[in-house]
């Protein structure tokens, strides 16, 4: 397990160890609308694309003190690649810390946890309820990350019969998906001036299946992984 001290620090350090490979880069992930292979790769390597995630997702669990410096050191660095580190490494950050353990399993330790995930929590989209999950349909707009991601998130609501789902008075029950890429339909109209290497694409699914283990309710506050807890949930 990292340790507080050992994490303190760290993924700054990371991230500033890309600067030449990001400066080399930009100017390719621009062209192509999502940052370059080397990119990934290097984020990889060094552990900056994992390092939010729960140590059992491969991460350090950073402070959030660091985090923010991270965040601020990639944008120096590059505007893509700066909005990318509040893109991609949360939305992985979620999905490893609130999906159920089947899911967990599924996504992350059977890929040995090399999976990079984008796109939109905001939900666009419906889950019609049948056994075990969901008939999930929907489009969602700016998913960022998702152009070299190969798990994208999609947030929805589910619908019983037809109805939405309310769990409690005024506020209706909203999840969130993990859905492999190949199930994923995708419009590539990303093309916003100094933020198109984000690969910030527009998706959409048509009755596609997810499992109830590959969801999580977009304001859960009970992780399933993760030492850095508040006090409320030790």
């Amino acid at each position: 397990m990292t340790s507080t001290a050992e994490a303190s620090g760290r993924v700054v350090a990371l991230a500033r160890g890309m600067r030449d490979l990001v400066r080399a880069e930009a100017a390719e992930s621009e062209r192509k609308r999502t940052l370059t292979d080397p990119i990934v790769d290097e984020m990889w390597a060094t552990g900056l694309m994992s390092a939010l995630s729960p140590v059992a997702a491969g991460g350090v669990e950073p402070p959030l003190a660091d985090m923010i410096e991270m965040w601020i050191e990639m944008a120096w660095q590059d505007g893509s690649f700066g909005w990318i580190g509040i893109a991609n490494l949360p939305s992985r950050f979620a999905a490893a810390t609130y999906l159920p353990d089947d899911g967990f399993a599924e996504v992350f330790s059977a890929h040995d946890n090399h999976v990079t995930m984008g796109g939109q929590f905001f939900p666009n989209g419906q889950g019609t309820a049948v056994d075990g999950g969901y008939q999930l349909s929907g489009s969602w707009s700016f998913g960022s990350g998702t152009g070299h991601s190969q798990y994208i998130a999609a947030g929805f609501f589910p619908m019983d019969n037809g109805e939405m789902r309310w769990i409690s008075e005024g506020i209706p029950d909203m999840q969130v998906a993990v859905v492999p890429r190949d199930d994923i339909q995708f419009n590539d109209g990303w093309y916003v001036q100094g933020l198109k290497g984000t690969g910030s694409y527009d998706y959409s699914a048509q009755d596609v299946f997810v499992p109830h283990s590959r969801t999580f309710p977009l304001f859960t506050r009970e992780p399933y992984r993760g030492v850095r807890r508040p006090p409320a949930w030790a």
